[in-house]
């Protein structure tokens, strides 16, 4: 469940019910538009289109109270990075994987800024189309830093671990193939 690191589509649905992303499709539009979720907007791109500034929203809490701002989506970030680095994602090599730089890639976010509470500036190495895309992806769900920083450099087990998001259901725990959720 640890949306991080799954690459099968039922577990980041499960983990979708409780993290969310900065941007997610809208399936009410015929184009399935990309719209923010944690994001207050569509971010702003730099002129030389490498770096996005992305105004957050200011009004959103983790399941365990820890409120939802610029430093968690660095150290979100910063997680899925190092798990990508460690070799542990599964759906960050597709997505985040550079391969034009080398036979391994390179992790395609070059950098995550915190410009203030609420603003975030994410730069990538060179020009990657769908990034608004890619940081709408289930994969990319916002993890509560507070809850989770145990696990801040690995994926997580449920069995034992918790799973605290935004979404709007609380993960209850797992007991063997039961999973269970609050609204």
């Amino acid at each position: 469940l640890d949306p991080h690191e799954t690459y099968n589509g039922d577990n980041l649905d499960y983990a979708y019910l409780a993290a969310e992303s900065l941007y997610t499709a809208d399936l009410t539009h015929p184009t399935n538009a990309i719209v923010p979720l944690l994001a207050a907007e569509m971010p702003v791109w730099s002129s030389d289109l490498l770096t996005m500034t992305i105004a957050l929203r200011d009004n959103v809490y983790f399941h365990d109270g820890t409120q939802f701002d610029a430093d968690a989506v660095k150290w979100n970030i910063d997680r899925i990075e190092a798990i990508y680095e460690a070799g542990q994602g599964q759906w960050s090599s597709a997505l985040l994987n550079d391969t034009t730089t080398g036979v391994n890639g390179t992790f395609r976010i070059s950098d995550v800024t915190v410009v203030d509470d609420f603003t975030v500036n994410i730069t990538i190495n060179k020009l990657f189309v769908p990034m608004t895309a890619v940081l709408g992806f289930m994969g990319f769900c916002f993890l509560s830093p507070t809850a989770h920083a145990d696990v801040a450099t690995q994926i997580f087990d449920p069995t034992y671990d918790t799973l605290v998001g935004t979404g709007p259901f609380v993960y209850g725990g797992k007991d063997g193939e039961e999973i269970s959720w609050t609204a």
